[in-house]
């Protein structure tokens, strides 16, 4: 039952491994039952050494840097990490300007999966972040734009990953909790193996958006 998760530490750290097991656990059962199941058969969570982030997503894989590595699991930036194993690894961003659907929609996924284990106040929280973050570099380009931008950077950081957040957010206000939810099942569904655009998912949000509530 559920997937087969390794934990790689330091000796000096190995009493923090369970944490990260059952929290990253946590994390993937809550994904497959948002998004859809992963087909990878395992996963392996790693200390990255500290440079310039904080986590980094591959393949099956989640790297988290020494200096983000507590004893108790950073959740959300797990949440963020994990999320890309669905938006960025299975459905992959068509050109560096739709990174919004892979960067974005995980950050946003980071705000359910707290939504989910804190309640609304949790999402609230993590919401007023993303508003923060977006704003700090509000002017440098359009989401749409965001092949401009250095991944990584500041400006990417703000511009594709808070403020795609942010879109996301205000489209499931729009079209409704159950929506949004089938939307985002059903772009997973289309998508998983391949690359998509941002119209690909605009299509998709209108399609759902013609159709009478559930």
């Amino acid at each position: 039952q559920g997937m087969a998760i390794s934990v790689y530490t330091p000796p000096a750290l190995a009493n923090t491994a369970p944490a990260y097991a059952d929290t990253t656990a946590q994390l993937i059962d809550f994904y497959n039952d948002a998004f859809g199941p992963l087909p990878a058969p395992g996963m392996t969570v790693a200390q990255l050494q500290d440079g310039t982030v904080d986590g980094f997503a591959a393949p099956g894989l989640l790297l988290v840097s020494a200096r983000q590595w507590s004893a108790k699991p950073n959740e959300r930036l797990l949440a963020d990490l994990a999320a890309h194993q669905w938006w960025g690894v299975q459905v992959a961003a068509a050109t560096p300007s739709d990174a919004w659907i892979t960067d974005g929609l995980s950050r946003y996924a980071e705000g359910m999966y707290v939504e989910q284990s804190s309640g609304k106040d949790g999402l609230n929280k993590a919401l007023e972040d993303f508003a923060v973050g977006a704003l700090m570099f509000d002017d440098s380009a359009p989401i749409a734009d965001a092949g401009r931008l250095d991944i990584g950077s500041q400006e990417y950081q703000s511009v594709v990953v808070n403020k795609g957040a942010i879109v996301f957010h205000m489209l499931r206000a729009i079209i409704g909790d159950a929506n949004f939810s089938a939307l985002l099942k059903d772009f997973y569904s289309r998508y998983a193996g391949k690359s998509a655009r941002i119209q690909d998912f605009e299509q998709l949000a209108e399609a759902r958006l013609a159709q009478p509530a559930p």
